[in-house]
């Protein structure tokens, strides 16, 4: 299976394309990056891999 690279990075002016998908359960307050899924989902932020490696939780 193979990702459309025409998926960019939810980050406000960024251009890159997105690699992770950033997760938050706020039950748990867990917060996961995960592979891209072959659909998007809007309620997912998708991350390049520069604002994945310095992203830091609230």
């Amino acid at each position: 299976v193979t990702i459309s690279k025409s998926r960019l990075c939810s980050r406000p002016l960024c251009a890159n394309d997105a690699d992770v998908l950033l997760l938050f359960d706020y039950e748990t307050r867990l917060v996961e990056l995960r592979a891209l899924t072959v659909a998007r989902d809007t309620n997912l932020l998708e991350l390049c891999a520069h604002h994945a490696e310095s992203f830091r939780p609230p």
